[in-house]
């Protein structure tokens, strides 16, 4: 159900033409999104895709077979990028965000799905802070506003499903603020 609300959430929140989508071995959320969009060109920066994928007949749905930090961005433009789950795992988010900058245009969006910190904090259902070995980390909607801003991105909506994510959409401004 996350993932079908999560790509109801980015049909609602942005064009979807040109897609960069940080991390799906399966292409489930570019599948989604492909059946409530029109047919959005979809890049997936993913290490490790299931080798079915890499031969799918899919139209319009791309992979590029290494880390993001090693992505070749060349003269490539999305109106839209996408992370599931994914950003509480980088190491240095302000590196990540400071890429996927120079791959977007004014107005260009970010659409995050990340994990509900704060409440799997306050109801001690996780390790401290939710921080383990995979979350490096501590990252609710205050952090990740600061981080987006100083990167040149503000929040423009913010939905919570059940007590398990946050569904974000962020938007490229003009200016970056310090």
């Amino acid at each position: 159900k996350h993932f079908d609300l999560f790509s109801q959430f980015i049909a609602r929140n942005s064009t979807c033409d040109q897609v960069l989508e940080i991390g799906d071995p399966s292409a489930k959320i570019a599948k989604l999104c492909s059946l409530l969009t029109k047919n959005p060109k979809w890049t997936i920066v993913e290490p490790n895709p299931i080798p079915s994928m890499l031969n799918s007949s899919i139209k319009n749905i791309f992979y590029e077979k290494c880390w993001f930090s090693d992505f070749k961005i060349k003269d490539r433009i999305y109106d839209t990028v996408v992370l599931s789950h994914v950003f509480e795992h980088l190491y240095d988010p302000t590196v990540t965000l400071n890429k996927i900058s120079k791959c977007t245009s004014k107005d260009s969006k970010i659409l995050l799905s990340i994990p509900d910190m704060e409440y799997l904090l306050d109801n001690d259902h996780m390790p401290p802070a939710g921080m383990h070995f995979e979350h490096t980390f501590y990252l609710d909607k205050n952090n990740l506003e600061f981080l987006l801003n100083r990167c040149g991105f503000e929040i423009e909506n913010c939905e919570k499903y059940q007590n398990h994510s946050l569904f974000i959409s962020c938007r490229k401004k003009d200016k970056i603020t310090k």
